[in-house]
């Protein structure tokens, strides 16, 4: 199902260049997704999510890295840590790559952050 906004919403540019939807009436703009910068380890012997100093998650999954297996675990231990569906989530860069960049949608960076450190601590 598409997104629809309501009538009183319009599509406005926020400060960083980030797509926003403004309600007119309530006055609050709705990000429409963030993105975090990740560093995966496949064939990892158990899973985990840990962050460093510069704002890297360091993912380890048990998947290998063949046939996009790591990318899938990637997606779903995400999903998982962040509580949110496994479609708001999709790799922007570095698919074939152990560095990547996955875009969460509706969601801002910080509570992403803090969703995953309550979960690793």
């Amino acid at each position: 199902m598409k997104f629809r906004p309501s009538p009183t919403s319009r599509r406005i540019w926020n400060c960083r260049g980030f797509c926003c939807r403004a309600d007119v009436r309530r006055k609050t703009i709705l990000p429409q997704a963030c993105t975090i910068e990740i560093r995966l380890k496949p064939n990892a012997r158990q899973e985990s999510i840990a962050l460093d100093e510069a704002g890297v998650l360091h993912v380890r999954v048990n998947a290998p890295p063949v046939e996009g297996k790591a990318n899938a675990a990637l997606i779903e231990l995400l999903s998982d840590t962040l509580a949110i569906p496994k479609s708001w989530l999709s790799i922007k860069r570095g698919a074939a790559s152990k560095n990547k960049v996955v875009a969460v949608l509706s969601m801002t960076k910080e509570e992403a952050l803090r969703r995953i450190s309550v979960r690793e601590g």
